[in-house]
């Protein structure tokens, strides 16, 4: 069942809300919380961080208005805080998109390429992408 605070797609333009998807940890936060409300505690049980590093990034989701509280549960102490996506899919424009996996292994794999060439005497290294941009 989708939350009120959930739509089924949205769209980001906004670069600072993409430059979110970059960051692996974020991306997977959000991408869990997609199909249900999590709690801090159960984000430490999937994903083994720290409290303090699940709460600096799911505060970081939540500015940028991609995560938000669905619900609080009460509790001695500190209420229990649930966060849900604020959609159940995310398409990124284009222009916004970070820099892949892939597009950093193959400006990695150039500079080690060159430098090989520039330590070994006579021996050329040459990049070259098919038109997909796949090595």
């Amino acid at each position: 069942m989708k939350s009120p605070i959930q739509s089924s797609l949205v769209t980001i333009s906004d670069p600072r809300q993409a430059a979110m998807f970059g960051h692996p940890m974020r991306c997977r936060l959000l991408l869990w919380c997609s199909a249900k409300e999590r709690s801090l505690s159960q984000m430490k049980a999937r994903f083994g961080l720290s409290l303090s590093k699940l709460h600096y990034h799911v505060t970081r989701l939540v500015r940028a208005g991609l995560l938000a509280v669905s619900r609080t549960q009460p509790r001695g102490g500190r209420p229990i805080r649930f966060y849900r996506a604020v959609a159940e899919q995310f398409r990124i424009a284009q222009e916004h998109l970070p820099a892949g996996p892939s597009e950093r292994w193959a400006a990695e794999l150039r500079r080690s390429l060159n430098d090989a060439a520039n330590r070994v005497e006579g021996m050329a290294a040459t990049y070259s992408a098919d038109p997909e941009g796949e090595l």
